[in-house]
């Protein structure tokens, strides 16, 4: 409905929203082209063209809201951009990762760690249900939320690879969303027995994670345990567990 397409006023607050993110930290320039692809796909027929005209609003916005609240940007922004992204591509110490300790993680880092983190019932019920109710129903709200769980790994063209999953915590969100829809998906009737099945799977996740909580490791790679004991991932790296794993 007309009630749903872009207009002007709607651009120019995606592009506050898009500045505002960008001037917080440089990792969420990814929102641009997950924006403008949103804002593409949910464009009526037809109206694709006049879609990208308004677009120019949304990138005038961010880049006003960019400069007025990062002070920097007020005298010589070249010098100062360049400063920060000196900053910005420092690696902190280096951390193991599939057995080896490296500076630099390679590429797949940050995949493998969402697939090593996500407890296995519900990275199936995303990615096999919810992933087949968007591709094969191509239901265009479901393909945004793929789109918005792939945009944050984006970050790994970025010179810094590091601690987990921290970098794309966004991602998750949308694995949220999917893992829904596909539980949704198997039937309404089954939901209340489906609910209670998961519910009880993931308070056993916690409990066979003690005492490493912010390092949860599934049972696809033998749990936290065997992430330390193989060096596959970083444990304990917040210190998290540390005084019962002394103990």
């Amino acid at each position: 409905s007309d009630e749903t397409q872009p207009s002007w006023q709607r651009m120019a607050i995606v592009g506050t929203v898009v500045g505002l993110a960008a001037a917080t930290r440089f990792s969420n320039l990814l929102l641009a082209p997950l924006v403008t692809a949103i804002i593409l796909i949910r464009a009526a027929p037809g109206q694709r063209a006049r879609v990208v005209r308004l677009g120019l609003v949304a990138t005038v916005a961010a880049l006003v809201v960019f400069v007025a609240i990062w002070p920097r940007m007020w005298t010589q922004p070249i010098v100062h951009l360049q400063a920060a992204w000196e900053v910005l591509r420092q690696q902190h110490l280096p951390e193991y990762y599939l057995g080896s300790l490296r500076q630099l993680p390679p590429w797949h880092y940050f995949p493998v760690y969402l697939l090593a983190t996500a407890p296995l019932g519900l990275l199936g019920c995303a990615l096999v249900l919810g992933g087949w109710r968007a591709f094969a129903r191509r239901e265009p709200g479901m393909l945004v939320v793929l789109l918005w769980l792939v945009a944050p790994f984006g970050v790994a063209a970025s010179p810094v690879r590091q601690d987990g999953l921290r970098y794309v915590l966004p991602a998750l969100a949308p694995l949220a969303l999917l893992c829904g829809a596909g539980l949704g998906h198997i039937s309404s009737r089954r939901w209340k027995a489906v609910a209670l099945l998961l519910g009880g799977y993931l308070a056993w996740a916690g409990l066979t994670v003690r005492p490493y909580y912010l390092d949860y490791y599934g049972e696809q790679v033998g749990g936290s345990a065997t992430a330390a004991r193989r060096h596959w991932f970083e444990v304990g790296g917040w210190g998290e567990g540390i005084d019962a794993a002394i103990a």
